[in-house]
């Protein structure tokens, strides 16, 4: 019997709203929901020859990788634990070993991927186990005919550099750290007088949109479902919505965006062979649409609010997948 393999991490919300709506529709396709976080740590994992299934074991679940009729690659976290308790290391020696049996995991991670698209399963997104590159995505968007902020990358800043009003922004998907009672994550900030005439790490910035709106694009399978974020309104959200006000949410609307402007999306998404990622807007003063990021594991909660129900679509996709591979075998 073919099952729905789901990839996700052990805290993830989502992807326990979709199995309900799996399990709701059709009870009796079997769903692998397999936690990237714990895999190595719980996991029994054997191949017996390198053209042979990989098996997988932990307590009462169990799979190969030829049973798998369609896979949602939604998040792969990876953890990496050493333990040092009745090993005599240094101090300067801890990283480098963590760092490569982070190397050996990814490997493997990357080769269990491939693994699965060589029985011919259908993926709701294939990818690298590792991000989209941002500074790829702008450069495509640009070939393709969205538009993007004026982007530059420098270790350096001086005056001239503000004669408009910029903003940075991580190249990565940034990190939050807990302090105490406090929480610090990297958000998009506006850059000020204070931070020029001194080097720094290589960084990217981008000429300030003032926007009308943010606009939120979930996609699945050539379809673009929109809603509209009322952040401009909140100085504390006014510049990225993310930096979130929980005393006073932003409010969202349900927003329609051109045609042209989905065919373009639809570009976009096929250079990176994509079928599903929530991408980022903004609409400007002047109505025009500059593209920021997608991101294939992007939250889509608000949508729900707006009467558009990812989890559900998802679902859907996925089961009709599933049907699609269960009667060519």
């Amino acid at each position: 019997m073919s099952k729905i393999l789901i990839i996700t991490s052990n805290t993830d919300t989502s992807a326990t709203r979709v199995i309900k709506w799996i399990n709701y529709l059709d009870s009796s396709v079997e769903i692998i929901r397999l936690n990237t976080d714990e895999l190595f740590d719980k996991y029994t994992i054997r191949q017996n020859g390198m053209n042979n299934p990989i098996f997988f074991s932990y307590n009462d679940v169990h799979f190969a990788t030829n049973e798998i009729s369609v896979v949602w690659l939604w998040k792969w976290v990876q953890s990496v634990h050493l333990t040092t308790k009745d090993i005599d290391l240094s101090v300067n020696e801890i990283p480098s070993i963590k760092s490569n049996l982070k190397n050996e995991l990814n490997v493997f991670s990357q080769y269990f991927i491939y693994h699965l698209k060589t029985y011919h399963c259908d993926f709701l997104n294939y990818f690298s186990i590792n991000e989209i590159n941002k500074l790829e995505q702008l450069q495509i968007a640009n070939q393709i005919g969205l538009k993007t902020p004026h982007t530059f990358i420098s270790t350096h800043l001086d005056s001239t550099d503000l004669r408009k009003m910029i903003i940075t922004k991580p190249m990565s998907d940034g990190i939050g750290i807990h302090k105490k009672d406090s929480f610090f994550r990297t958000y998009t900030s506006r850059v000020t007088q204070n931070n020029t005439n001194q080097d720094f790490m290589v960084s990217l910035f981008q000429q300030e949109i003032k926007k009308e709106l943010e606009i939120r694009i979930f996609y699945l399978e050539q379809n673009c479902y929109a809603i509209a974020i009322l952040s401009q309104f909140d100085t504390q959200t006014s510049i990225d919505y993310r930096n979130y006000n929980y005393a006073h949410p932003n409010r969202f609307e349900f927003y329609s965006i051109p045609k042209e402007l989905q065919e373009k999306i639809r570009l976009f998404m096929k250079h990176f062979n994509l079928q599903s990622g929530s991408l980022d807007f903004i609409l400007d003063k002047q109505g025009e649409y500059f593209f920021l990021e997608v991101n294939p594991s992007g939250q889509y909660a608000p949508f729900n609010a707006c009467n558009i129900y990812p989890d559900k679509l998802i679902a859907e996709y996925l089961l009709t997948k599933h049907y699609e591979h269960y009667s060519k075998t």
